[in-house]
C-alpha cells in the first residue's frame, strides 16, 4: 500500500466523514422525525459558538467550557485523521465536536464537545447524538474503540451511563473513557 500525499489524505477523510454525517443523519431523522443535520464545522457553525460563552453567564452555568473553537478548530484542521462536526436542528447549531483518529485507526476520540447552553432544541441530545457519530465514522475505518478525552469530573458517570464504561486514571482523575466497538456494534 502506498503512503497518501497530504491532499489525498484530506480527500479520503473528508469523505469518510462525510459518508458518516449522512448516515447518522438520516438515522437521526428517522428516530426523531425532525430536521436534523450533521456538517463539517464551518462559518457559521463557528458564530454561534463565538456567543456560547456569554449565553452560560447569562444562565449561570456551573461549567463554562475553556476552548475557543475558531482557535481549536484551525489547529486541528492541519490533521486528515479528524473528528470533526456539527450537529444542527434546522438552522440551530444545537452542538459542536472535535477529536482525532489514532495513526493507525485503532481509536477515534472526542477532545472536545459542547452543546449550544440556551435555545437548543436537542438539549440532552447532543452528547449521544455526537457519539453515534463518532461510532459510525470510527466503525467505517476500522477502529476498535472510542472515547471521550478528559471528561469533566461532574459528566464521567453520565459517560459511563452511555456506553463509555472503561475509565484510564491518573491517579484520582479520569482522563479518558472508552468504549470498545466490536461490543457496541457487532
Amino acid at each position: 500500500m502506498t503512503k497518501k500525499t497530504r491532499a489525498q489524505a484530506e480527500t479520503y477523510y473528508r469523505q469518510v466523514r462525510r459518508d458518516a454525517q449522512l448516515a447518522v443523519q438520516a438515522e437521526l431523522r428517522e428516530l426523531t422525525h425532525a430536521e436534523i443535520f450533521l456538517t463539517d464545522i464551518g462559518e457559521e457553525a463557528l458564530a454561534a459558538a463565538d456567543t456560547w460563552r456569554e449565553l452560560y453567564s447569562a444562565h449561570k452555568a456551573d461549567h463554562v467550557p475553556g476552548w475557543d473553537w475558531r482557535k481549536e478548530v484551525r489547529r486541528i484542521r492541519n490533521r486528515p485523521r479528524r473528528v470533526e462536526v456539527a450537529l444542527w436542528h434546522e438552522q440551530t447549531v444545537c452542538g459542536l465536536a472535535l477529536g482525532r483518529i489514532s495513526d493507525r485507526c485503532v481509536i477515534a476520540t472526542i477532545h472536545l464537545v459542547e452543546a449550544n447552553p440556551a435555545g437548543n432544541p436537542l438539549a440532552g441530545m447532543v452528547v449521544p447524538f455526537i457519539t453515534r457519530y463518532l461510532e459510525t465514522l470510527a466503525a467505517s475505518l476500522g477502529c476498535k474503540e472510542v472515547s471521550i478525552e478528559q471528561p469533566a469530573e461532574a459528566l464521567v458517570e453520565y459517560y459511563e451511563s452511555i456506553g463509555f464504561g472503561k475509565k484510564v486514571m491518573k491517579g484520582q482523575r479520569v482522563i479518558r473513557q472508552k468504549m470498545n466497538l466490536n461490543s457496541r456494534l457487532g
